[in-house]
This record gives structure tokens, sequence and C-alpha cells, in this order.
């Protein structure tokens, strides 16, 4: 049921919900009660729901409940509104009290770090199959670019991140078979330990592989080319598994970045959102404290 809810659907929702707080908080002005009240209760109802619908998204999904998809259109749909009732509630910023203002800071926080991940939710695994090196894994396999026995090219796919670090466990396994059976042409053996080796085992420099601009492949390579004109047929043939390998390598090492990028905001935006949760909690509570009643 849950996929036929498209966008406009959500956007309806939202406008609906907007409106219908905005005519609460005139009925309660109109009635001379305090409108802070009611919206910083309707607020901190919504920042308790966004926690919930990321619970959702994972445990909940587990149980015959809305899918996971529901549940991130709800916390998309639910924090923009979220943000409409805090214009609405605090308005500009005015930094007259510690409390308000760490508040202030912490909402900001967690909705630009909110905003940041859906952007690169969206954005990220488009570009992860326009990668340009042509690395697959399907059902264990390796498809090595230039690979001779590949029929054709086929488009780079989306490694599961899991999967990454056994992958290039592997390559480095390969790329060792290789260098051993050239004991015969030890120049080719030394630059494989030196250059490729090393390679294979370098970290991935996530920021350069997200802005494209790593270029130690290029070296790499520019220096294999350099490397094959010394060596004969059979060694060449040898030189190009191996450069291979490195291109496979080049290919987790991008998506392994993207995999962190989209991944990782979220270390960012769950602990600002917890904090968020918990002061707005004691905000509420010595409000309560000085006005006491309902809103």
């Amino acid at each position: 049921m849950t996929r036929n809810i498209g966008k406009g659907w959500w956007l309806g929702l939202f406008l609906v919900l907007a409106l219908a707080i905005e005519f609460a908080r005139w009925a309660y002005h109109a009635s001379l009660r305090e409108v802070a009240l009611l919206d910083g209760t309707i607020l901190f109802c919504l920042v308790a729901f966004l926690a919930a619908a990321s619970i959702g998204k994972t445990t909940l999904a587990l149980f015959p409940l809305p899918r996971a998809t529901f549940w991130h259109h709800a916390h998309v749909m639910v924090g923009w509104l979220s943000c409409v009732v805090f214009v609405m509630h605090a308005g500009t910023p005015s930094f007259s009290g510690w409390l308000p203002s760490i508040l202030w800071l912490l909402f900001a926080l967690v909705a630009v770090s909110g905003i940041l991940g859906e952007v690169l939710s969206q954005f990220l695994p488009v570009r992860m199959r326009e990668s340009p090196d042509d690395t697959l894994c399907q059902q264990d396999s390796f498809h090595l670019p230039g690979n001779q026995g590949a029929k054709e090219r086929r488009r780079p796919e989306r490694v599961p991140f899991e999967r990454i670090p056994e992958l290039r466990q592997r390559l480095v396994v390969l790329a060792e078979e290789l260098i051993k059976n050239e004991t015969s042409r030890p120049t080719l053996a030394a630059f494989a330990k030196e250059k490729l080796i090393i390679f294979l085992l370098r970290p991935p420099a996530i920021v350069p592989l997200l802005l494209r601009s790593d270029t130690t492949f290029l070296h790499l390579s520019n220096a294999i080319r350099h490397e094959e004109r010394y060596l004969d047929e059979r060694g060449q043939a040898t030189l190009y598994k191996l450069k291979g390998l490195a291109q496979a390598k080049n290919n987790l090492d991008y998506q392994y970045a993207h995999h962190v990028a989209i991944k990782g905001w979220t270390f960012i935006h769950v602990p600002l959102a917890s904090a968020l949760l918990i002061m707005a909690g004691v905000h509420g509570l010595l409000i309560r404290a000085f006005f006491g009643g309902e809103p």
C-alpha cells in the first residue's frame, strides 16, 4: 500500500497539517491563551515522532508495519513541518538566555544536517553508478575491467558496503599470486611490490574520491605504461591483469567513499537530534513549572 503513496500525497498532507496548526494557533490566540505553549508542545511531539520514525526505518521494519520507504518519507515530511512550527514558535534567534539559545542552535544544526543527509542519500547513489571503472561484484565473482574473457563491458553496480573490505583483500591475494608466478621477471615482481601492492593496501582517500580529485590511480597507470615497455608479451599480459586489479581497487574505494558519506552523516544528525530532544524536554518542564496548566 505504501508503494502507491507518491510525493504529491506527502506534499498535500504537509500543507493540510501546516494549515491545521496555524488555525489552532489562531484559535488559541483568539481565546487569549498562550500560543507559545501550544506550538511548543506540537513541536516537541513532532521531534519525538522524528525520533520514532528513525527507529521505524530499522527496528519496526522487521514487523508487519509500513515499509522503510514509508518511514523515510514520513520523516522528511514531518522534518519540514517541524521547521515551519519552529519558525512559528521561536522566530529569529534573540539569544536572550542560554537555554533558548542552545535549543535554537541545536534545532538549526539538526535541520541542516538532515537536509544535507537527504541530499546525499538522493545524489550519491546515482554517482556510484557513474564510476568510470567497470568493477562488478555479482554472486561472488569479479568482472575486472579489461578482462580478456569478458565479452562485453557492463555498467558498474553498487557493491554492498559490508563486502568491500573482503573484496579488497581478495584483490591483494590475487595480485600476490600473479607476482609469485613471475619469478623469471624480477623487474616486474619488484615493480608490482613497490607500486601495485602498496596501492592495493592503501586506505581510501574519502574526500578526494568524493570530489573525483584523487590522482593516485592516474599516477599508477602512467607508471604501468612506462613499465610495460620493458616487458615481453607474457610480462605485459601479467602487468595488464595487475592493472585490472588496481582498477577494481580504485572503483571499490570510490564506492566505499560514497557509502561512508551516505552512512556517516547520521553520526552527526542522530546525536544532535538526541540532544535536541533532551534539551527540549527540559525546556518544556521548566515552562510548565512557571506557567502550569494546559496549553
